[in-house]
């Protein structure tokens, strides 16, 4: 990609200083240096964690270019303020204020990944005169976030969802998988369910017995059938409970 001249780069400075307010963007490049060097080779794409109506989300930003000169700017697509960014490495509204995560520059052939919970992020900008701005594609929904530290929302389900039970026929129970984002405590209540505890010490599935208690279980016996109303609930570690619900229909023959 060509590098603009001194010229075409004060204007891109001057349109930029003309978007994010002229005394915060004309700080920002005085301190971060004013000229630019070769462009960056940069793709990005954005993915929400969990059932995407968390409002968590993660930014992955490759460079396939020379180290990035200045910041690395994340904008985002609404006015809600951006909240629980990992790594520590990246901040909202710094360097310049406004609707942005600002990360340091990235290393030639590096990747760096960003979570937060916020409004979904619609384009990177490279920050400097003349600085580069960067479309970004969306990606599927991953299960967790991939940078250590980050904790789920307690708005949605933040990486955390129950699976199809499983039943048995042969002892009337069934079986009903979690998938979790990280360590916590996973309990399984309801109405006429067996309470159960389980405690995980990392990202990925844990399995829970449904069982029927008192009136449903003496359903089941006499009708060989029941449908339980459960509640499953992931606490993270030093984090905000989050619950999922879903119908299990328990046979048995």
């Amino acid at each position: 990609m060509r590098v603009g001249s001194e010229s075409e780069q004060g204007s891109a400075a001057r349109r930029r200083a003309r978007r994010f307010g002229a005394i915060g963007i004309v700080t920002a490049l005085a301190a971060l240096g004013g000229a630019a060097s070769a462009q960056a080779a940069i793709t990005a794409t954005l993915a929400p964690i969990g059932s995407g109506s968390s409002g968590d989300y993660v930014v992955t930003i490759k460079n396939e270019g020379p180290k990035t000169e200045g910041a690395v700017l994340i904008e985002l697509s609404g006015s809600e303020e951006a909240s629980g960014i990992v790594p520590s490495s990246c901040a909202y509204g710094q360097p310049v204020a406004g609707t942005l995560i600002g990360c340091g520059p990235i290393d030639a052939g590096a990747t760096l990944q960003v979570c937060y919970h916020g409004p979904a992020a619609r384009g990177i900008t490279i920050f400097y005169a003349g600085g580069q701005a960067v479309p970004i594609s969306t990606a599927g929904a991953v299960r967790s976030c991939p940078v250590p530290g980050f904790k789920p929302s307690s708005g949605g389900s933040g990486g955390f969802s129950l699976g199809n039970a499983k039943d048995n026929p042969k002892a009337g129970t069934a079986k009903l998988s979690a998938e979790v984002p990280g360590a916590g405590t996973v309990k399984l209540s309801g109405p006429g369910v067996k309470a159960v505890t389980a405690r995980a010490t990392a990202a990925g599935t844990v399995n829970l017995t449904v069982k029927a208690t008192g009136q449903k279980a003496t359903k089941l016996e006499q009708t060989g059938k029941v449908t339980l109303n459960a509640t499953v609930t992931f606490t993270p570690a030093g984090g905000k409970p989050i619950a999922e619900s879903t119908t299990v229909k328990l046979v048995k023959n």
